[in-house]
């Protein structure tokens, strides 16, 4: 089997729906808020920080396990 090449990722489609509702906003056909019109970049990036914040929690998380470890091991506590 051959891969097309054709990949979309999240970010690309958050893009592409928000130019459409901009162009969509400025024709006038719709008369939503701009804040529904940038709402799928706006909810891309709060994925993004909710990730790095897991990332980040879970790599202090791992940091203290082994920090207890290494005490527990030389220290005998």
């Amino acid at each position: 089997m051959e891969n097309s090449g054709v990949s979309i990722d999240l970010g690309s489609i958050a893009i592409i729906l928000t130019i459409v509702f901009a162009v969509l906003k400025l024709v006038g056909t719709v008369t939503w808020s701009w804040w529904i019109v940038f709402l799928p970049i706006l909810a891309v990036v709060a994925l993004s920080i909710v990730v790095l914040i897991l990332i980040l929690l879970g790599v202090s998380v791992w940091n203290l396990h082994q920090h207890h470890k290494f005490n527990k091991k030389f220290n005998g506590k």
